[in-house]
């Protein structure tokens, strides 16, 4: 049997906080040649309650929110209490007051800046490559930063290093697989999971039934797709080496012709209507995990992240009246695209004396290129318009945390992050302080204490709550800066039996330099003036969330209540 620090025990623990039973895990690691079995036991004290965190792991997905049959993240992330979807059906995020554009996206430690499809409707993330989740809605650790509401941090699963096996299944608009296993067994394994929706399939006989009965010439292609792999090299018992990859975005091609005559009058037009866009997110990353038998544990990431997003309309007409022929062509192009190169470093250390040591640096590269163009043409002289605004920015953050044990019944997890940002020959700097406190009270009561500041460099220029190819993403300058917030919560938390969970959170949040759009009502939102298509002000916002779960071995249930 091999020993493990202290601190893998703490963290296996940690990983029953939200588990209402006292249980015990047996987990079988193959990381050594040796067989290596560690067991962690959760006691009825509740030291580890972490306000606004809620862990999710595969079977939530399994069973939590899905649409025409395709399991959904964000959708499951829309039954807990204090989000909300902002529209029926759609997969927009609204969090404490939030709009939507200041939610932190991480996949596998990496930022994604777009996570939907179809305008909204499904979510970017493949359940059949996610292993699980930490939603934090409050209480943000020192580590997370850059947005103001929560943060989703994804994590897919690794392939497995002894059995080859696949998964195929099928939704009402879509179709998935994932196939993993080794490359050398024991040392290096693999995973793949592919998702593509058949829409278009679905749609092009229904769209010639309608071409033949109503005589019309239409065409539509539209598709998403998903792509995400990974490759893990075991380089010994205390070393991994891991290579990821997604890709995904969202295609569509329209276009509609048209005749329209008059003989009596001696009228006659064609026309014609195109557009297409596509848009989505590629990311690349390793990573590098190196751990010791003292409890310190170290990993450096490199990554890029690329969001794109293009979309093109034209217009053709030409008619001829009373001889007289005449000839019109509107051209519209709004292309936005953000590149963020990355690196992270962080290190976390148990003592062994009771604290839990989190430390680590952030550097990130970003790089905005918006661009629109306009030309009209008459017949006779052209107009044509065409920006672009190019910015460079570099965004920066050094963090350290300690959690630790006051006395024998409280909590306490202090941090501290210092982030900067430099871009268009502006310079921004937020101290951002985090605090939270658990106290056992009883056996079964626990009360939460909780502070975080947080600061946003990014923007979200959008003309439509609706997650559109149109909408862009900008940094800070010197006519608009950062957004800002402070989060106080406070909470109570109940475990009357080993299957009952019971909790109620009140929360009161202020947000400055707040950035409403209120530009003009176009689907393009405008490039070369943005920085005053911007209302700013201050904005607060506060609410209790409730909610109440019982589980057993055969029925698992959930009552969620929000007033904000």
């Amino acid at each position: 049997m091999k020993r493990f620090p202290n601190k893998s025990l703490f963290f296996h623990a940690a990983l029953f906080l939200f588990h209402p039973a006292v249980v015990a895990q047996t987990i079988h690691l193959r990381d050594s040649l040796e067989s290596v079995i560690v067991t962690a036991t959760r006691t009825n004290s509740d030291h580890y309650v972490k306000p606004g965190l809620t862990k999710l792991g595969e079977t939530d997905f399994s069973r939590g929110a899905a649409l025409l049959g395709t399991p959904d993240i964000i959708k499951t992330l829309h039954t807990l209490p204090g989000t909300a979807s902002g529209a029926e059906i759609f997969s927009g995020l609204f969090v404490r007051g939030g709009d939507g554009s200041d939610n932190l996206y991480l996949l596998d430690g990496v930022p994604l800046y777009q996570v939907s499809h179809l305008g909204g409707l499904f979510s970017s993330f493949n359940t059949d490559a996610v292993s699980g989740l930490n939603f934090y809605t409050g209480g943000f650790p020192a580590k997370y930063g850059g947005r103001l509401s929560s943060v989703v941090d994804v994590t897919t699963k690794e392939g497995d290093y002894e059995h080859y096996h696949g998964v195929f299944s099928m939704g009402l608009i879509d179709g998935r697989v994932r196939l993993e296993g080794p490359i050398v067994k024991n040392k290096i394994s693999f995973a793949v999971s592919a998702r593509r929706t058949w829409l278009d399939l679905i749609a092009a006989p229904a769209l010639k039934l309608y071409n033949k009965k109503n005589k019309k010439d239409l065409s539509e292609d539209y598709q998403f797709s998903d792509i995400n792999a990974r490759i893990d090299f075991r380089l010994s018992d205390k070393d991994k080496l891991s290579f990821h990859y997604y890709t995904g975005g969202d295609k569509l091609l329209y276009d509609e012709k048209r005749n329209a005559s008059n003989h009596q009058k001696a009228f006659e037009s064609t026309s014609e209507t195109e557009m297409a866009f596509k848009c989505g997110n590629s990311l690349y990353s390793a990573s590098y995990r190196h751990n010791t038998d003292d409890g310190l544990l170290i990993k450096i990431t490199g990554y890029c992240s690329d969001n794109r997003s293009d979309m093109a309309y034209d217009y053709y007409v030409k008619a001829v009246s009373d001889g007289i022929e005449s000839l019109e062509k509107i051209n519209e192009g709004n292309f936005g695209r953000v590149t963020d190169f990355g690196a992270t470093a962080q290190a976390s250390y148990y003592t062994g004396s009771g604290h839990d040591l989190n430390a680590g640096a952030t550097l990130v590269w970003h790089k905005y290129n918006p661009s629109r163009t306009f030309v009209k043409s008459n017949g006779g002289e052209d107009q044509k318009q065409s920006f672009a605004l190019p910015y460079d920015g570099s965004e920066w953050a050094v963090y350290a945390s300690d959690a630790f044990q006051l006395g024998g019944f409280v909590m306490a997890d202090l941090g501290l992050r210092y982030s900067g940002y430099s871009a268009d020959g502006t310079d921004y700097s937020a101290l951002e302080p985090r605090m939270t406190l658990s106290a056992d009270l009883s056996r079964n009561i626990s009360l939460t204490l909780a502070y975080s500041k947080m600061a946003q460099y990014s923007h979200l220029v959008a003309a439509s709550f609706l997650d559109l190819p149109t909408n862009l993403w900008m940094p800070s300058t010197a006519e608009v800066g950062p957004m800002m917030s402070d989060l106080y919560s406070a909470g109570i938390c109940y475990r009357p039996g080993s299957s009952w969970f019971m909790d109620i959170q009140g929360y009161y949040k202020h947000m400055s330099n707040l950035l409403y759009y209120d530009g003009v009502d176009s689907v393009f939102p405008p490039i070369e003036r943005w920085n005053d298509s911007f209302s700013r002000g201050t904005g607060r916002a506060y609410g209790a969330e409730c909610q109440m779960e019982y589980r057993s071995a055969s029925i698992s249930a959930a009552l969620y209540y929000t007033l904000s």
